[in-house]
């Protein structure tokens, strides 16, 4: 459906561009003129480039500690026990969990629980 969607998006694109040469002339100054301008944004607002820049900076750290939450709960054995380590997001690198105050944890399922249901008649 993504891919219908932007085949008929472009194709609405293409139909839409001028076919005169006058006209594609003055489509393509000003196609150019809006690239440059956005391009040089920065240097006429140097005081928003580097507020949006420190924004930007701060916002990739909270994503990487986001991330690296979500990973270090999403790996973690069981509700109880934690993983083996967890994702320090300062260095990106694994780090162990301290063994000291690991809690021991005991399943609540029985021999029975886990014996697998069989279907269809036992083998003679």
């Amino acid at each position: 459906m993504f891919s219908i969607r932007t085949l008929a998006l472009a194709g609405l694109v293409v139909y839409m561009l001028p076919t005169d040469p006058a006209q594609q002339q003055l489509f393509m100054e000003k196609a150019m003129a809006a690239a440059h301008w956005t391009k040089t944004y920065c240097d006429r607002n140097a005081a928003t480039c580097e507020i949006a820049s420190g924004v930007w900076s701060e916002m990739k750290q909270k994503a990487s500690f986001g991330f690296a939450l979500a990973y270090d709960i999403a790996t973690r054995k069981s509700g109880s026990e934690p993983a083996d380590g967890f994702i320090d997001a300062s260095s990106d690198r694994p780090r162990a969990w301290p063994t000291s105050n690991k809690p021991s944890y005991s399943g609540t399922l029985t021999q029975d629980d886990l014996r697998p249901v069989w279907r269809g008649h036992p083998a003679p």
